[in-house]
């Protein structure tokens, strides 16, 4: 499938979240730009991309047969890895960051570099053409030279962008369409089944072994 619309609810119509085989890591700012109120909010998001404790969404069981893998950079002056490609169900986001003081605002390019090691350190085979996104969730300012986001966005990434305050430049750092204010879990889904979803237009995929193009459609 290719069709990522959702119902009035806002639930899936004509998809499903456990189709979903993506390589997801999150960039938390976790510099003074974001704020202890945005960071808890932020917390509870990233936990209810799997689960909301009531229902399950994206699958990150290695033995289904699309799942997901979900990773957690916490970046201020430096990056921290919360998880690394390794979140599950059973993981908390809670205790396990703060609030960095002193610091004004991340270097985007600094953390999506520290999100890519995280890509080239955890490749497996049958996920060598899986995509990739990297989600950032942030009110930093991006001042720096994206060229480089613009390299991998221009291949085989998407980058999300998730922020509370309008900036310009936060929306050039996201790939075409990415780029949300206040975004909940659910429009977050629906993002990662858009960024699944990368046939080329009026090419039809072939049922092969790799579940990659069975879960692009």
């Amino acid at each position: 499938y290719c069709d990522c619309g959702v119902d009035k609810f806002g639930f899936p119509s004509g998809w499903s979240y456990n189709d979903i085989w993506v390589d997801i890591v999150v960039i938390l700012d976790t510099s003074e730009a974001l704020g202890v109120d945005a960071l808890e909010e932020a917390e509870t998001l990233i936990e209810s991309f799997i689960s909301d404790g009531i229902a399950d969404f994206l699958v990150t069981n290695s033995n289904a047969l699309f799942y997901s893998r979900l990773g957690v950079i916490s970046m201020s002056d430096r990056a921290d890895v919360i998880y690394n490609l390794n979140m599950t169900k059973a993981d908390s986001m809670q205790g396990k960051v703060s609030i960095k003081k002193g610091v004004a605002q991340i270097n985007v390019v600094d953390a999506f570099e520290a999100a890519l090691l995280m890509f080239n350190s955890g490749s497996k085979p049958e996920r060598a053409t899986a995509r990739q996104v990297v989600y950032y969730i942030t009110d930093s300012d991006a001042k720096n030279d994206l060229q480089y986001l613009d390299e991998f966005k221009a291949s085989k990434g998407v980058v999300i962008v998730n922020r509370e305050v309008a900036r310009p430049a936060l929306k050039e750092l996201a790939s075409e369409g990415y780029y949300y204010l206040n975004s909940d879990y659910m429009q977050g889904l629906q993002a990662f089944c858009e960024a699944n979803c990368f046939c080329k237009p009026n090419k039809d995929t072939y049922d092969g072994a790799d579940p990659t193009i069975k879960a692009s459609g």
